[in-house]
């Protein structure tokens, strides 16, 4: 690892790192800034990011981005422990995807960190010029795909949302199986990072049938007692994804 970091002090590249973000946030954060060629590092707390930083030029890293959900006491702890050890890198709250997927809201994460990520900021100049000039895929169905704020979530830039959409039919094709396999055997909490991580991805892409039912069965899971059965719910579910891997690019 210190041989990488010391490979990459040239700075060619934007690097953020991400501090006490929840796995599954850190795994789309990271596949996101993949797509526009930017190293993503990850610490698991203050302490954490520090050391890293300190083994580095003071502004190694392009950008800083710490858990919104971490207390306003530790953030300002963070960013006055790296300043005092001469980091300069900004440092912003980074709202997790869960926040902005429950109700299908835009998330405008190349937006956010456009104004110290190059790549991101070339990414999401020209949004509407991209959108038109590329088009949006005209067998998107609506009551499936809202495709114009999937493409919008992804800067504009149609491929990475295809790419993601492909990937979200490869990765959630056993996702009934999976879920109905949990919740009889009562694992709830499992169930639950599962509904997690496929609703965040299906926010991002804009999946509004799919989302939904996946946001009706994690109410329903909060409370598994209640006696309501989930049956028709995971069934919701695989009518979605049929759909879903029906569409081919």
């Amino acid at each position: 690892m210190n041989n990488e970091r010391n490979n990459r002090q040239g700075k060619t590249l934007d690097r953020v790192l991400i501090i006490g973000s929840n796995h599954y946030d850190y795994d789309i954060i990271k596949s996101f800034l993949d797509d526009i060629d930017v190293i993503c590092e990850n610490a698991a707390n203050g302490a954490e990011a520090a050391s890293l930083c300190c083994s580095a030029d003071p502004d190694y890293y392009s950008l800083i981005l710490t858990d919104i959900n971490l207390l306003h006491d530790d953030c300002s702890q963070i960013v006055n422990s790296l300043r005092n050890a001469g980091i300069n890198s900004p440092v912003e709250p980074l709202a997790p995807f869960n926040k902005f997927c429950v109700n299908m809201e835009p998330y405008e994460f190349y937006f956010y960190i456009a104004p110290w990520i190059k790549n991101a900021m070339e990414l999401t100049k020209n949004l509407e010029k991209a959108i038109i000039e590329n088009g949006i895929v005209p067998t998107m169905d609506p009551k499936i795909c809202n495709a114009f704020l999937g493409v919008y979530n992804m800067g504009g830039n149609v491929d990475i949302f295809i790419k993601h959409f492909n990937n979200f039919k490869d990765n959630n094709r056993d996702l009934v199986s999976r879920l109905g396999r949990l919740i009889e055997d009562k694992e709830y909490s499992q169930a639950m990072n599962i509904c997690l991580h496929s609703k965040e991805m299906a926010g991002m892409l804009a999946l509004t049938g799919i989302h939904r039912y996946i946001v009706d069965l994690e109410a329903l899971l909060v409370n598994p007692s209640d006696g309501q059965s989930p049956t028709s719910i995971i069934s919701a579910i695989g009518k979605e994804l049929e759909g879903i891997c029906q569409i081919q690019f």
